[in-house]
């Protein structure tokens, strides 16, 4: 037989092959749209992967690293509910999405561990179905009207250990301080975490976190330090300059591990290791200042 001088197609195993496109689905998460165009295979491998970190937005503001889904587009995948179910651990839901469809997305997206939702509107099913919830960020007008309903029940949010409660809309002030929030956190048994982002101290709040046992850190955001402040000499208290949208810090959480969370743990640890003294309170979240003081001591 005549040879065509063609080279024959290279072909690899496909554990190889899949291999391969996971970890470009892994590092170049914006590129899995193209790659789920190369074949049904390669498809049915890195989809999971697509929706590994599902953000619904209106626009991709701080979301230079993922892609960003409307609803429309979720909502059509519901069709496949073990699909969102297999693939979700990382879901940010923005302020602009109907409640009612957040329900349903809510719903599917079960075993998600870190939520970011920052709608004021609640979704009566916001904490249905979530044992494997771990850290959630949440506006506190939400926060209250989820869990006051489900205040007879204490098998809530059974693994969360991380809490940020936003006041993004200025609403904190129609909430009778502590009851309305002391109910809600009484429902998490194993908190540890817990910052305040936007949120206004008064004498109410700020007694409710020093009696509060379980917490082993409390981080407070602000602009500069009161050493008058009730909570200065706490040493679980850390006060966070915020440099970064928290979307931005959300994201950095997942891609890094490194966080706010986690520059705050090591503040903490440092300053109760001695090589930081309790005059020491404020970090910025970029870390930077926490690397200087360290460095210093």
């Amino acid at each position: 037989m005549e040879s065509t001088g063609l080279a024959p197609d290279p072909r690899l195993p496909l554990d190889l092959e899949r291999t391969i496109f996971e970890l470009a689905a892994l590092s170049f998460p914006k590129a899995i749209p193209i790659f789920l165009l190369i074949a049904w295979r390669v498809k049915k491998w890195v989809e999971p992967i697509l929706y590994r970190v599902l953000i619904i937005a209106p626009d991709t503001s701080g979301f230079s690293d993922y892609p960003v889904f409307s609803q429309e587009i979720i909502l059509r995948k519901i069709s496949n509910p073990a699909l969102l179910q297999d693939s979700v651990r990382h879901l940010f839901m923005d302020d602009s999405t109907p409640s009612a469809e957040l329900g349903k997305i809510i719903l599917a997206c079960s075993r998600v561990i870190s939520l970011a939702y920052s709608s004021p509107e609640p979704s009566q099913d916001l904490f249905l179905h979530k044992d494997c919830l771990r850290h959630l960020t949440i506006s506190v007008d939400a926060f209250i009207a989820c869990l006051l309903p489900e205040s007879s029940r204490d098998d809530l949010l059974p693994n969360l250990t991380h809490l940020e409660l936003l006041d993004t809309f200025g609403s904190l002030h129609e909430f009778e301080l502590p009851a309305d929030v002391s109910r809600p956190l009484a429902l998490i048994p194993n908190l540890t975490h817990l910052a305040l982002n936007g949120i206004q101290y008064n004498a109410s709040l700020i007694n409710l976190l020093r009696v509060d046992s379980r917490l082993l850190c409390i981080v407070l955001f602000c602009d500069g330090v009161n050493p008058d402040h009730p909570l200065s000499n706490d040493d679980r208290v850390v006060f966070v300059k915020q440099h970064a949208d928290y979307r931005l810090d959300w994201v950095r959480g997942i891609n890094t591990g490194e966080s706010y969370w986690s520059l705050a743990d090591s503040f903490i640890a440092a300053r109760r290791g001695s090589r930081l003294n309790i005059q020491h309170h404020k970090i910025n979240d970029n870390g930077l200042l926490l690397c200087s003081v360290l460095s210093q001591n």
